[in-house]
């Protein structure tokens, strides 16, 4: 069915209703297959959800497990996705056996729309919107997003007769809750099903109370059983009780986005299970201390504290400036982001760390622990916009583990630990827009790929010691407005070589082989292009050994006497190539 031709006729010409081929041209290949594949069960048909989802996992539809997924889970995303995509609104009538509803709702809509629904006893499913009267629907079980309405609309206390929500639920324009008790009616406390709730308020509403958010807040405490929670734009001044409390054992993931009239963040440290925790946009936070840890405020007790944190993100904290310190035994990646004002040193017991992502701290002048208790095999560091990191820390030297090192818009850097020679890891280095940048280590042992951007001051120690210093192994090498002092390069002690990218280098005049080489093997050389090096004369002297080499991309180089030699003799795999001599002028 998927293949057939029956989906390429002209309308007038099949029996398929206009709207459900139009939906069905517009689908994902997977989600063609799962919905092609329902066109063999007979007409009004009932499908059963985890019947359904077994057949097309049969089938071989729901393809390869990724990100630790199970088949259900990815079975499921599809069905709900294409529930999501079907459209009623065509429809003049809706069976009494109906199960599952989505629904695409525009600025016109009446309530008039869905009073067939009302008579749907058994109805458990409706994406994404609800209509008035959604209160009469007692054996739903799945609504998506819940819009609190304003003047007569939807009321939040509604959900109070709707007990078989399961699942996921997003609760927006909560700045409508007028008067907390709704919110208390709405009951979210005794809904153990729900296990993904979104509270978020409009940022753009206006008048808001903060003292009344703060009291809806309070009243829309979710089951203990709650496994992942999403507060957005929430503008009371301080947050309740029950959010960090250790009843809710089973959290595993917690946002707080826009709540930027808190100078505080609620006590976390003894959620458990907390495995993601990302605090976005507190604009009145200004130090993260022991309230943060739990435990009334004190950090030191025979509870660990995050105990399963994995995940920490800070982005956009305009006005922070200290973090006091706080062991995160589990933690692997840490995340901050257009913080300019923090200040001081990270956390010092990292143990689990993997990846240590730095961007816009300009007051951060450490932006490693400084106690050498990093020691996992994976480590990946990432530093951009640090205007004041003049060089690295020393304890760059002891990362032995480290294998992925950025180093971004750090405009007054000079250098690179010497020290690092002792690692044995370090897979990738990629710097840019470092200007005082002059050199890297002579001794990286197995660094595979090189990345430098917009670096003009670096040089490069290219020369026949290049087999002694490690970077023989280099297998791609990335420059680009770099390296003014960089005149010749020297092809062959690359000999790992497999994708060579030179642009902008205005001051490259040759690619050369040395004399006195009389076999240079490139045969690892399969892509290599040159950009807008307009001085750039020559190729190396009898032409490029790259048998193996598909692609040859010379653009923009003003200056070059000839293209390389023998390249119909010496470039035997070459599939693509291209030679363009004019300026972008």
């Amino acid at each position: 069915m998927l293949s057939s031709e029956i989906w390429d006729l002209p309308p007038e010409e099949s029996e398929i209703l206009p709207v459900l081929c139009l939906s069905y041209h517009y689908l994902p290949s997977v989600l063609k297959q799962c919905f092609a594949y329902c066109s063999i069960f007979p007409k009004n048909y009932e499908f059963n959800k985890e019947e359904l989802i077994l057949l097309w996992a049969a089938q071989g539809f729901l393809g390869g497990v990724e990100r630790e997924e199970t088949i259900e889970a990815v079975g499921e995303s599809c069905f709900d996705d294409l529930l999501s995509r079907l459209d009623i609104r065509e429809q003049d009538e809706i069976s009494e056996r109906t199960r599952h509803i989505a629904y695409f709702c525009t600025k016109l809509e009446v309530s008039k729309r869905f009073d067939p629904l009302l008579k749907i006893n058994k109805l458990r499913t409706f994406l994404p919107r609800m209509p008035t009267g959604i209160k009469k629907l007692k054996d739903l079980k799945r609504l998506t997003t819940f819009v609190v309405g304003n003047n007569g609309g939807v009321r939040i206390r509604e959900l109070r007769d709707l007990p078989h929500l399961q699942g996921a639920l997003s609760i927006l324009n909560l700045q409508n809750v007028v008067n907390a008790m709704d919110a208390f009616e709405a009951n979210l406390k005794e809904r153990e099903d729900l296990d993904d709730l979104v509270l978020m308020w409009d940022p753009n509403a206006i008048n808001s109370d903060p003292k009344n958010q703060t009291r809806v807040l309070e009243q829309l405490q979710p089951h203990t059983k709650v496994k992942r929670l999403n507060i957005q734009h929430y503008h009371g001044t301080g947050f309740p009780k029950w959010l960090g409390d250790p009843s809710f054992m089973k959290l595993v993931f917690l946002q707080l986005e826009d709540c930027k009239s808190c100078s505080s963040l609620p006590p976390l440290g003894q959620l458990q299970s907390l495995k993601d925790l990302q605090i976005v946009k507190m604009d009145e936070v200004r130090k993260v201390g022991a309230e943060f840890y739990g435990n009334n405020g004190h950090c030191s007790s025979s509870v660990k504290l995050f105990r399963s944190l994995e995940i920490l993100r800070f982005e956009e904290m305009s006005e922070w400036e200290e973090c006091s310190e706080v062991e995160f035994p589990c933690l692997k990646e840490l995340y901050l982001v257009n913080c300019p004002k923090l200040k001081g040193d990270l956390p010092k017991h990292l143990p689990q760390l993997t990846y240590l992502h730095i961007s816009g701290c300009g007051q951060l002048l450490c932006f490693l622990p400084m106690a050498p208790s990093i020691s996992s095999s994976h480590l990946k560091l990432y530093a951009s916009l640090c205007p004041k990191l003049k060089e690295m820390p020393p304890i760059l030297q002891n990362l032995t583990s480290l294998k992925v090192l950025h180093a971004v818009g750090c405009p007054v850097l000079e250098s690179l630990p010497e020290e690092m020679q002792n690692n044995t890891t370090l897979q990738h280095l990629f710097v840019r827009k470092c200007d005082s940048l002059r050199s890297l280590p002579r001794c990286i042992n197995i660094l595979g790929s090189l990345s430098i951007h917009s670096c003009n001051k670096l040089e490069l120690s290219l020369g026949e010691d290049m087999t002694n210093n490690g970077c023989s192994s280099l297998a791609t090498l990335y420059i680009q407005d770099s390296c003014d002092s960089l005149k010749s390069f020297p092809l062959a002690f690359f000999t790992k070589f497999q994708l060579l990218y030179i642009w902008d280098c205005n001051y490259l005049e040759s690619l050369y082989i040395p004399n006195g080489l009389h076999y240079v093997d490139l045969t690892s050389l399969w892509r290599l292009r040159i950009n807008d090096c307009i001085n750039l004369v020559s190729f190396p002297q009898g032409g490029l050994p790259a048998p193996n080499l598909i692609e040859l991309i010379i653009c923009r180089c003003e200056q070059l006497k000839s293209l390389p030699q023998q390249m119909h003799t010496l470039l035997k795999s070459l599939q693509y190539f291209e030679y363009r001599r004019l300026s972008r002028n």
